[in-house]
């Protein structure tokens, strides 16, 4: 099976690919070329930014890992528009913990939308009493 290796920026960390996963990576905008990178992988100078190294390596573990973390981006950003809420500035953040919070506590392969909005919760929750407000 044909690997590429891209390198994280500013790491210099490199990761090596299946040739299919590359291209979906590239196609997901989380793999890019850079011609004035100063580091040249095997295959040309492929990379990423460093603050996407763990969700590369979580698709290139487990492809339905990464689709759940869409998933769940999705499902938080429609109950937000339910809500009549602006998309918050610290979404990600969010995000990142809803996905930790349902692969701690719901079926991996069976978890919806309701286990999203616990997750939510849970997540407001551990913001109680913060200043500056969570939503700027």
């Amino acid at each position: 099976m044909e690997t590429v290796s891209i390198v994280g920026y500013p790491s210099g960390n490199l990761i090596d690919i299946e040739i299919t996963k590359f291209d979906n990576l590239l196609d997901m905008g989380l793999v890019f070329l850079d011609e004035e990178w100063t580091i040249e992988t095997p295959n040309g100078q492929y990379g990423f930014n460093d603050v996407d190294e763990v969700d590369i390596k979580e698709y290139i573990e487990d492809k339905n890992s990464f689709k759940t973390k869409d998933e769940i981006e999705f499902t938080l950003i429609e109950k937000w528009k339910q809500f009549g809420m602006d998309v918050p500035k610290n979404y990600e953040d969010i995000v990142q913990f809803c996905y930790e919070d349902i692969l701690e506590t719901a079926d991996k392969n069976n978890w919806h939308d309701g286990d999203v909005a616990i997750a939510f919760r849970r997540w407001i929750e551990s913001k109680e009493n913060t200043s500056p407000p969570c939503f700027g």
